[in-house]
């Protein structure tokens, strides 16, 4: 068994619209993703709400409940550079001010997540959250959470 180090782990970005949502792999793959550099943390999770339908019936009193939604979400941190090439001004650009035509004014996204484990997936959704850390006495940091709202697998 082999461990793979996260930082293998590649995360690029492109902009979308809400209708994007229903594409297709073929075209999802080949649209043009920004590579968003100077990574560190990348947390993907994925959990199942649930309703409870314990009722005076239920087995030997046990809680029972079905599932409702599954919430999934992409979190990312990293260092702050300001060379154009970790694109970290256009993700935030996306996210802060989105752009009226490419994503109808609001942060959805196109995430390109490749993995030794997963591969690559195309990570459809909307970006929650953005922040930029300017400590003093340490070096820049910014983090973004990501909701994810479909998911493709990818070649």
């Amino acid at each position: 068994m082999s461990v793979k180090a996260g930082r293998a782990a590649k995360v690029s970005f492109c902009l979308a619209k809400a209708d994007d949502i229903n594409d297709n792999l073929a075209t999802v793959s080949a649209k043009t993703y920004l590579h968003i550099g100077a990574t560190r943390g990348k947390t993907k999770t994925s959990s199942w709400t649930t309703a409870d339908v314990t009722t005076s019936d239920s087995p030997q009193y046990n809680q029972q409940s079905i599932v409702t939604f599954k919430e999934k979400t992409l979190s990312v941190d990293g260092i702050a550079y300001d060379d154009a090439a970790y694109n970290l001004k256009d993700l935030g650009k996306a996210i802060d001010f989105p752009d009226p035509v490419n994503q109808g004014g609001e942060p959805y996204l196109w995430i390109k997540y490749e993995t030794p484990l997963e591969g690559t997936r195309y990570i459809f959704g909307l970006a929650t959250n953005w922040e930029r850390g300017e400590p003093y006495d340490n070096g820049g940091t910014y983090s973004f959470e990501f909701m994810i709202m479909n998911e493709l697998e990818g070649a």
